[in-house]
C-alpha cells in the first residue's frame, strides 16, 4: 500500500521564474526545517512550492532543459530547488509502482531534514550514490541529482 509522508517543515516557498532562455529556477524563503514546510501535507509552503515546480517542469521539454542544468558546470539550478525536484521525482515513483531503489526511503529522510545544515550535501550524494549502485565518487550532488531523475526517467515521466 501507499505510505503518506508527512514532514514537520524543511526549505521553501519557491518562487519559480521561467524565461526562454533560462531554465526555470526556484527561489526559497522557507527551509525543509521550518515549522511552515509541511512536506506530505495539502497545505503549507511545501505544497505551495510543489504546485509551482510542476507547472514549471510540467513539459519534457521543461523537464530536459532542467536536466541539462543539473549537467552543466555553470548555471546549475539552487541546492533548494535540486531537492525539490528530487523529491517530487521520489514521491512520484513511489506513488506510481516504479521506485526500485528505495528512493521513498531518500525523500523520507529528505522530509526529516536528514539533508540539512553542515554536511547535509554530501550526505545527499550519498544516499543517492547507494541506490545508483555506487556512482562516481567525486561527481558533484548535481550530476548525481542528474542520474537520479535519469534513473526514473523524470523526462518522460515528470513529477
Amino acid at each position: 500500500g501507499r505510505k503518506h509522508v508527512q514532514g514537520t517543515g524543511c526549505t521553501a516557498l519557491l518562487g519559480i521564474t521561467v524565461s526562454p532562455t533560462r531554465t526555470p529556477r526556484v527561489v526559497m524563503s522557507y527551509s525543509w526545517s521550518s515549522p511552515g514546510w509541511r512536506w506530505g501535507y495539502a497545505n503549507g509552503a511545501a505544497h505551495d512550492v510543489a504546485m509551482r515546480v510542476r507547472s514549471a517542469l510540467s513539459t519534457p521539454q521543461a523537464r530536459a532543459g532542467y536536466l541539462d542544468s543539473l549537467r552543466s558546470s555553470d548555471g546549475a539550478p539552487p541546492l533548494d530547488d535540486i531537492k525539490m525536484v528530487l523529491a517530487l521525482a521520489w514521491q512520484r515513483a513511489r506513488n506510481y509502482g516504479y521506485d526500485d531503489a528505495d528512493w521513498e526511503g531518500a525523500m523520507e529522510d529528505m522530509a526529516a531534514c536528514k539533508f540539512e545544515g553542515d554536511g547535509g550535501s554530501e550526505r545527499l550524494a550519498q544516499a543517492i550514490r547507494a541506490r545508483l549502485g555506487g556512482g562516481e565518487a567525486d561527481a558533484a550532488l548535481q550530476v548525481l541529482a542528474a542520474q537520479s531523475l535519469d534513473a526514473l526517467q523524470f523526462e518522460s515521466r515528470g513529477l
